[in-house]
């Protein structure tokens, strides 16, 4: 009696292992889905407000004082 409970249990845990497998598997896969998602949405929104030039920056000329 006692050796059939434990090879159903046994049985059960296997069938609870896969199925934690697979929805662990789902889970990463969902986090890597999403993050390369964020990502692309954060470099979109970079690149628009940036123009790219290779122009330095200019100081506004100040009227000279040596009169």
């Amino acid at each position: 009696m006692g050796l059939k409970i434990v090879l159903v249990l046994l049985a059960l845990l296997v069938n609870l292992t896969a199925t934690m497998k697979r929805i662990f598997a789902l889970i990463v896969l969902l986090g890597i889905v999403m993050s390369a998602v964020l990502t692309g949405c954060n470099q979109s929104s970079d690149t628009t407000a940036k123009p790219d030039t290779n122009a330095a920056p200019t100081a506004p000329s100040m009227p000279s004082t040596n009169k």
